[in-house]
Parts: C-alpha cells; structure tokens; sequence
C-alpha cells in the first residue's frame, strides 16, 4: 500500500440547515444541489505544486428548484447545465445558471442519463476524461438524454436549442441505474444488469446484480465498463461481454464506485478504498468523519456526505514511484510508471531502474524464472545478470552481493538463466550493431551457456556447439570440455571455429585410445567435411589413415556423402594415392570417371593401364573378371589415347582383342579384322566388329572378304561365302565377285547371287510403283488447276468490296473460294480472308479494262 491521494476538505455544512444531495464538476468549478432546492457554486483552487485547495463561493441560486435537486449534469462543451428535482428534468445555462426551460415530457423522471457522442460515431471513446474528447471540436458532437419514467426510458437528441424526442423503450421493471453505452444503455435492475439496444430495442442480460438491491455501473475511459456485483468488480465491452480476465475485490460491498486512472475507488461505510485498475491490489485506505456517500470528477476528484465534501488530490508520481520503492512495492511501482509521460525523458532510465530492482528482488525471493523474464525486458549488461550465479563465474574472489542460490536450488536457477541468456543471445545478433561490445557481449554469453550446459544439461552441449554463429572463449571452453571429458565436443568446438588442424591432431592422438573418439571414422567424416582449399590439411591427415585403414581411407576422396570430393583437384589426389595406397588408384579413377565424369585422356589412359597391370598379375584368362572389366573399359570409354596404350599390348601376349579395339579406334579395321579373323579365329566377333564401323566404313565388309580370300597365303572360301550370304545388301556384288577365287562353283554362290537379284527385283518393284502414284498426283493437281481456271466472276456496278464498302467496278480485285471479293488493294494477305479469316488461296486476280 502507499498514499495515492490526499484529502482536503473544502465543505462543511455541519452548522446549516440543508444537506448536500447532489454535486458534479466542471474545471475547477463545483456544483452542489442541496436538500432545499440551492444551487451552490464553488470556484476550487487546487495549485498542482502545493498541497492544500481553497475554496470560493462564487454563486448561489436560492430558489434553483422547489424541492430537493437530485441530480445534476455539467456539459461544457454545450454550455448546458442538467437537473433533476421534482421528478422533472430542466436545463439551464451552464455559465448565467439561467434557466432555458424544462423537458416537459420527463415529468415523473426518477433518474436521467447524459451522454456526449461523436456525431455518427456512438461507439467513439467520448468520455468526459478521455484524450479524444478533449481534442474533439465541440461542433461534432450531439448531446443524447435517456430519462427513467418507472417502466420506460424515454431518449433525446439535443439539437442546439432543444431536446428532441427519439424513442420510447419499454422495460420489464423499474432501473435503478442507467448508462450510456454506445448505442445502447446499461439498466441496473433490482437483481441484474441488462443492456438494450436503442435501434433494436432488444434486451440482453449480462448478468445478476448479487445480493445488493441494486447495480453499480460505471463506464471508464476507453469504452469499458466496471460493473459491481457483491463486493466485486468485472470489466466489460459496450455489449456487456467480459473483456478482462480477473476484477476487483473490495474489503466489502461498495455504496459507489468512481474511477481516477489508473486507480479504482469504492465508497464503504466510513471510509474510501483505493485499489490497481491493472491487477486489483489494495492501494490505499481513506477514512472520512461522516458517512461518504458519493462521487463526482472532472478534473478533480470529489467524495461527499450529507454535509462534508473533500477533495481527493492525486499524490504527485515521482513521490506515489519513491514511496513505492522504498516500501519494496515494484510490481505496484512499475504499473504505475506506466503513466510516466512519454515526453519525460528521464521515463527509459526510471523505468529501467524499477524493473532492475523487482528482478532483484524476485531473485532474492528465489522466484528465479520470474526474476530473469524481468532481467529479459532490460539493456542490462549480461555479466551483471550472470554475476548472481557465484558458481557460473570463473576466479569468483569474495563474498556475492546477493544471497546465492542453495546447491539444491542451482539447477533451477541454471535453467532460467538459460532461458535469459538465449534471448538475450537472439537480440543482440539481431539488433546491436557490429562492434566490440556487441562481440564481448557475445563471448561473455555462449562461454556462460556451455558452462551451464556441461554442469545442468551436457545433451544440449553439442546441439549449441554446432551453431553457425557461436562465440565462445576458444581457451576457457577448451578448459571446461577437457575438464568434463568431452572431446568429441571440444572437435566440434575446433570445427567451429576453423581450428581444423588442432581438431584433426586430437582425434589422430585418440585414435587407438578406447573412448568415444577411436577408430578412424571421425578423421574420415572431419575430412570430408574440409574443402578444396584445405587439402594440404586432408593429404597430410588423410596419410595415416591410409597407412593403416585404406579402406576406410578412400571414402575421404570417393564418399558419396562427401560433398567436397568432387571439387578436389583430381590429379593431386591420385599423386598421393600413388605414393600412400596404390591399391586405391583404380577405385579413384573408376569414381572420377564414371561418377563425377571426368573426360581427361591421362586419366582414361591411367586407368587402363591399370586394369591391364591387374590382369597380367592375375594371369591372362579369357574369362576372368578382370579381362572382361579391360575389354568393358576399352569398348565404351571415348577419351583415352589409343595410340599411347597400342604399346603397351603389343608388347603382351594374349591380348589380341584388346589390341584390336585399339587398332580400330586408332582407324586401322584391316589390322583389327585379322586379329578377330585369323589370330582370335571369331567370324562372330569379326561381323561384329563390321556391324559397328559400317556406318562410317561401307567397304568395311569388303575388306573382311579380303582377309578370308587374301592374293596370297591360305584363303577360307566358306567364311567368305557365309558373309557374302548374310550381308549381301552390304557388300559391292561386283567386287565380291572378283575376289572369289575361279575354283568357286556356281552352286556355292548360287544363294548369295539368288539374295541378290530379290534384292534388285524388290527395287525395281518399288521404284516402278511410285513412279506410278507420282503420275495419279500430277494429273489430280492439272485436274484440281483447270477447275480453279474455270471460275467466272461477274461484276456489276453495285458490286461492293467488303473490307472498304466501296464498288470494285473496274479496279483490280481479288476472289476468295468462300466467295468473298475484294479490291487486290485490300487484300493484305492472299492466303487469309480479310472478311472471315478463314486459311484459303486466292482463286482470282484481274484488273478489267472499263
């Protein structure tokens, strides 16, 4: 609790023979209906700067009404004063107090209701403290009345001389309350509150009153409404519907209720209880000599008896926050510094410094969480926060500022730092400005996480470690993980932080250790990782892998997962496979080449000669795996040099059909048939070998019959005639012929020449027939020509074209199939109907002499 207000009292009418019975304000002047019909008006001097008001009796109008005034409404902006006595309802003029009539039809009033709207807005915040009320010109708003005739409400509209009646709304009892609500009126009945609608007259309930005879309602500023039922305040929206989750609880049930922002007061029998708008804490309690009975405000605040009225004056902010703070209230402190004007620029500093103290002293209470979400909302230095956790803080020499956490109590507290930390970490990478400080600040922060990692929560270590953006101190973090035995996150620590060749030392010295870092996978997959310029780093590296795991070595260079192998400089890992595996060369060429399809003939050649090593160590067998990989090698690759490998073969026995491959690629096919023909003794692979080059070489089956029937040496009549018989639409039937020897009888060849003339006939037959169909086509074309010739068009003089609408009579013209005439002239395109648009050629062009 602390002194919000303070009390004067400005009247006293203990001595006079009238009461008070009713009061409002307007400025700093008062008006006060009494019990015998006065108006009393009061000038109250209230000097921001001082304690103490005055009061001065300005005016008093003794015969104002004949019976008690009950009711009174200032509005200023209409210079109207509004009346209740006798139940009926009059208006005088807010300034002379002269009277400028009465509402006639408000005869029998019980209680009215007064609300200044925004024309065309009734919803708009138009309370009389609100900010838009006070910036709105007086000539857009209109002045409504709602006067209580037992069961019915009457409404009026004021329209600058008089009011206006609007509408009559019946009512299921008697209200002992009204007030306004946008469009609609809140009636407090004898057990609940309801809200009816002026346009709809429909009627809704929001709900009971409790067990108090009849309802308190006030409207605030902002369009809310507080509505008490027992001794507890709800808010609500202008429909009745509750907009905040929690109310207000008074010590009893309140007589009236007012409100002065951001505080709520409630009258009780002998005293005035202020509590928060905001979280409905007890803030001060006012006791008065009398019975208090009611409220009024404008611009200040007015409690009143029957015979007593004082002032209740807002104790100034800054003394309402220092009291605050001295009594240790923050949570009070810092929703009241919320009415620091935004203008005062000490406001940032201030507020700052209560929200300092209530994390501190939430920190003090152990309310750890909730200390560090208020630590969050400060530009606090981090080592400042993290300085209360003697434990985090590395050489920590003396006695903490503040009571330490307990060892039981060090976890939780770890875990809400953490949480400080990380958003922390989050505004500083996305707001402060790349400096030295923000660096520190960064360094401080990551090195404290994984101090409390390692101690609260080592499964979240290496999660941290791996961020792109880490900034932990490389030497105190090196302490702590070889401390906690954590070396496969002190290599993500290296990793990190480019410290590759510490990172590839440490898992090369734990290696042939029993631990979580043995074996020599974690060297590979670290290598894998490094790209093209760190391969002086992987060669080096990579070499005692090589030395005594090679197989686990080559995914270093091959690994499909490995997104930095391909981009490697090829000719610098084969060099050093050379020298540290040999046994890995042709694993790495095969990858390189029928992988990441590399085309460089060195390579190619490399690779053959490869395969040709293994297949000599393996002995030269037909069948063998290895000479089938050479020969699958040699027959699809492209890019190796034929001319360079020819060499090698030759000088090894066994391998004709290598050579031969060879042989044709260099263009040699003579020298390769004879190896398929005489010395590997396969027609199969010799026809084959035909079939593959006779598209580049149409007398390559010739040649095949040179090497069966040679000038010279042994011949081989019979694989002569099977070719001649299987390919003779590819051999010149002439030259065949020559080279048969004169021996040959006529039957040998008799199916080979029989093949050959079907062959001819066949051509003859087909070039016969389509010299036939291209006659049927010449003479259908003459035919389809003389009839487009034989078109006749006649003409007249009323004949118009039907692009321009102009006669065609002698000009030249075109005609269209469809029939569509044209001058030539408005024919842009003779294939296209200018008219129609079909796709069609022009039939007809003349030009007829007149």
């Amino acid at each position: 609790m602390h002194s919000a207000f303070r009390v004067h009292q400005v009247i006293d009418w203990k001595p006079l023979p009238f009461q008070i019975e009713s009061l409002d304000t307007c400025g700093t002047q008062l008006y006060v209906g009494t019990s015998k019909g006065q108006l009393l008006v009061y000038d109250i001097t209230s000097p921001p700067d001082l304690p103490q008001c005055t009061i001065e009796l300005r005016d008093t109008k003794k015969n104002f009404a004949k019976k008690p005034v009950v009711q009174l409404h200032a509005v200023k902006e209409l210079n109207l004063l509004l009346s209740l006595s006798d139940n009926l309802v009059q208006i005088h003029d807010l300034g002379t107090l002269a009277p400028r009539g009465f509402l006639e039809k408000s005869r029998g009033c019980t209680a009215f209701a007064a609300d200044l709207q925004v024309l065309g807005q009734p919803r708009a915040d138009s309370h009389r403290l609100s900010e838009a009320r006070k910036t709105t010109p007086w000539q857009q708003f209109t002045l409504r009345l709602a006067v209580v005739l037992k069961r019915k409400i009457t409404t009026f509209t004021w329209n600058g001389s008089e009011f206006i009646e609007q509408k009559d709304l019946a009512l299921p009892d008697v209200p002992r309350m009204v007030v306004w609500c946008g469009e609609g009126l809140l009636l407090g009945f004898k057990r609940e509150y309801n809200i009816i609608s002026e346009e709809t007259m429909n009627v809704g309930r929001v709900f009971e009153t409790g067990t108090r005879s009849e309802g308190i309602g006030v409207r605030l500023v902002g369009n809310e409404l507080l509505l008490d039922r027992d001794n507890v305040s709800y808010f609500a929206d202008l429909d009745g519907r509750p907009v905040r989750e929690y109310g207000i609880s008074w010590s009893e049930v309140p007589l009236a209720i007012e409100v002065c922002e951001p505080f709520a007061l409630a009258i009780f029998t002998k005293m005035v209880e202020v509590r928060s708008l905001e979280s409905g804490n007890l803030v001060q309690q006012i006791p008065f000599e009398g019975k208090p009975r009611t409220f009024a405000q404008d611009t200040m605040l007015l409690v009143a008896s029957e015979v007593l009225c004082w002032v209740l004056k807002p104790v100034p902010l800054d003394q309402q926050l220092e009291e605050l703070m001295s009594r240790q209230h923050y949570p009070e402190a810092l929703a009241l510094s919320a009415r620091i004007p935004e203008s005062e620029p000490s406001k940032p500093v201030r507020v700052m410094r209560i929200k300092k103290a209530l994390a501190l002293s939430e920190f003090d209470k152990k309310n750890y969480t909730l200390a560090f979400s208020h630590f969050a909302q400060l530009d606090i230095d981090p080592m400042e926060v993290i300085s209360l956790l003697p434990f985090l803080v590395p050489d920590h020499r003396g006695a903490p500022a503040r009571p330490a956490p307990d060892p039981t109590e060090q976890k939780t507290a770890a875990e809400a730092l953490i949480e400080f930390l990380t958003q922390r970490r989050k505004d500083i990478l996305r707001h402060s400005p790349d400096d030295a400080r923000k660096q520190q600040y960064l360094e401080t922060i990551d090195t404290t996480l994984l101090r409390c990692y390692l101690q609260f929560n080592q499964a979240m270590t290496a999660p941290f470690l791996r961020l792109a953006q880490n900034f932990c101190n490389v030497e105190e973090s090196e302490k702590l993980l070889k401390a906690a035995d954590k070396l496969p996150e002190l290599v993500l620590l290296y990793r990190n932080r480019n410290m590759h060749r510490a990172a590839l030392e440490l898992l090369q010295r734990n290696a042939a250790r029993a631990g979580p870092l043995s074996g020599p996978s974690h060297t590979v997959s670290y290598l894998q990782r490094l790209g093209p310029e760190y391969l002086d780093l992987i060669l080096d590296f990579s070499k005692w892998v090589l030395s005594a795991h090679p197989a686990d070595a080559l995914a270093i260079f091959v690994h499909d997962q490995s997104p930095h192998a391909a981009q490697l400089p090829h000719d610098r890992v084969l060099a050093h496979l050379q020298a540290c595996a040999p046994s890995l060369v042709i694993p790495y060429l095969e990858c390189a080449i029928n992988q990441w399809g590399s085309t460089s003939p060195d390579f190619h050649n490399m690779l053959a000669q490869a395969y040709l090593d293994r297949v000599v160590a393996a002995g030269i067998q037909e069948q063998g795996p290895e000479r089938r990989q050479l020969l699958d090698f040699l027959t699809t690759s492209v890019f190796y040099r034929p001319e360079a490998l020819l060499t090698l073969f030759a000088s090894i026995d066994g391998l004709f059909e290598e050579r031969a491959i060879l042989l044709g690629r260099t263009g040699k096919h003579a020298k390769a048939l004879e190896l398929y023909a005489l010395r590997l003794r396969s027609p199969e692979k010799a026809e084959q070998y035909c079939a593959r080059v006779f598209a580049k070489d149409p007398s390559i089956y010739l040649a095949l019959l040179k090497i069966y029937l040679p000038d010279n040496g042994p011949i081989n009549v019979a694989e002569a005639l099977t070719v001649l018989r299987v390919h003779h639409d590819r051999i010149d039937t002439t030259e065949a012929l020559k080279l048969l020897p004169a021996s040959t009888k006529l039957r040998e060849v008799r199916e080979f020449l029989v093949a050959v003339l079907q062959d001819r006939a066949v051509m003859r037959r087909d070039a016969q027939l389509l010299r036939s169909l291209a006659k049927v086509e010449n003479l259908q074309v003459r035919t389809d020509l003389l009839q487009v010739h034989a078109v006749r068009v006649e003409i007249t003089d009323e004949q118009l074209c039907l692009v321009c609408r102009k006669a065609i009579k002698t000009s030249a013209f075109a005609y269209y199939p469809s029939g569509v005439m044209v001058h030539l002239f408005c024919s842009k395109d003779p294939a296209v109907c200018p008219c129609s648009n079909p796709k069609c050629t022009l039939t007809h062009e003349t030009k007829r002499a007149s």
